[in-house]
């Protein structure tokens, strides 16, 4: 009977074991889709801030994080890839970083790359027109509104603050709703992991 409780203990202590090495992804902020959904990105003129067309055969191959904002944003934004430098850092395999830009007039792609270069100098920014980043938007389940600003002519934009996750063949695969650095890096370290 002791061999027995033995067993049932070394049983629980490797279950313990795999369940540090393996979280429960939900229970840090990852809204997994039980089937990755298709996205169109050849439908949209996407260019990132290099000139180079998005495309899915460009994307694939590595897992991607996708983040809506621009870069006259005072505060949500330089924070969210300031989070995303500590969550990747020293990382074997960092998922891509993507900064979608929501305004296109005023985030040109030199803006675009000299921008994201201040956080990490492998961070992409993507542009297009108006109506196809509103429907890589739509695509992808994220929100933002312009608001008017208090001078004539001055803007913002409101916008949500989660993460989209690509999978390596380009689809959707689920959403980030955490800002912490480690549970960021334990997501990523599971995803590089499958």
């Amino acid at each position: 009977m002791a061999g027995l409780g033995l067993v049932v203990v070394v049983a629980l202590g490797v279950a313990g074991f795999q369940a540090l090495q393996s979280p429960d992804l939900g229970a840090i902020g990852y809204i997994e889709y039980p089937v990755a959904r298709p996205v169109a990105f050849d439908a949209w003129a996407i260019t990132d801030h290099r000139g180079q067309a998005v495309t899915a055969a460009a994307l694939a191959g590595r897992w991607s994080i996708v983040f809506f904002g621009f870069t006259y944003c005072p505060d949500v934004c330089p924070v969210t890839l300031s989070v995303l430098n500590r969550a990747i850092a020293d990382l074997p395999e960092p998922p891509r970083v993507m900064l979608v830009s929501l305004d296109p007039k005023r985030d040109t792609p030199a803006r675009l790359g000299d921008y994201l270069a201040a956080f990490n100098p492998d961070y992409v920014g993507l542009t297009g027109r108006a109506r196809d980043i509103q429907n890589l938007a739509d695509a992808l389940g994220m929100a933002f509104v312009r608001i008017p600003g208090l001078t004539r002519g001055d803007y913002s934009y409101d916008h949500a603050i989660d993460l989209v996750v690509l999978d390596p063949s380009a689809a959707h695969a689920g959403y980030i709703k955490t800002q912490d650095p480690e549970a960021l890096r334990q997501i990523f370290q599971s995803l590089a992991g499958r």
